[in-house]
């Protein structure tokens, strides 16, 4: 009896983690988590980029429908989210009164809900182009000037609020995508523009169509 006790004993200390071996596996799962964290985020914002430009897509798509039936006229400022809301096959109301983020076309996946202009109930993450845009027919929008060019000229982008001003670079969210801004350009193609281009001159060249 004596012996198999001491066999026993031998058996269990063999099987045991001795402090070294302890300190090494959660040095492991340290560095683990150190290079498996930021790619799950990268990831996590490289789908929240997609999601938006998708919608972004969708916005395109639904002025197209918009422009039809309105005489060519691009949605006008303040008004424009429910001017293409029913193009899109969803309603206003509901989403403006709070649904998820994901059953939302306005709505970045990447935006910030807190610095979201309130008058929309924190529910809008996109702008129009109030400035040289909005409210136009396309043929007056090149009209003003020869030198604009719509696959250049940003119709909607990702934004802090209903309406984009060059005056108010600072409305365009830049931290919000890893790589840029998501825009749809007046020729109502969905892309995203280097976040270089975001400083007050550039701002105003995308806005204008330069």
């Amino acid at each position: 009896m004596i012996e198999l006790n001491i066999s026993v004993k031998k058996g269990m200390r063999s099987t045991a983690f001795t402090l070294i071996e302890l300190l090494t596996v959660i040095a492991v799962i340290a560095i683990l988590a150190a290079i498996l964290i930021p790619a799950i985020s990268h990831v996590r914002a490289s789908a929240h980029a997609t999601k938006c430009v998708s919608n972004l897509r969708q916005m395109g798509v639904a002025t197209s429908l918009y422009l039809t039936d309105n005489k060519s006229l691009y949605p006008t400022v303040n008004r424009w989210p429910q001017e293409i809301d029913t193009y899109l096959g969803s309603e206003w109301k509901s989403w403006k009164l709070g649904v998820s983020d994901s059953q939302n076309p306005f709505m970045c996946p990447s935006a910030e809900h807190e610095s979201l202009t309130a008058s929309y109930n924190q529910q809008l993450a996109y702008g129009i182009n109030a400035e040289a845009v909005a409210g136009k027919t396309l043929q007056a929008v090149l009209n003003a000037d020869p030198r604009r060019r719509v696959d250049t000229m940003v119709l909607y982008a990702d934004c802090t609020t209903v309406n984009l001003w060059n005056w108010a670079p600072d409305r365009i969210p830049t931290h919000w995508h890893p790589k840029g801004v998501n825009v749809v350009y007046a020729d109502l193609h969905a892309a995203q523009t280097g976040i270089d281009r975001m400083d007050h001159p550039g701002f105003a060249t995308l806005l204008s169509g330069y």
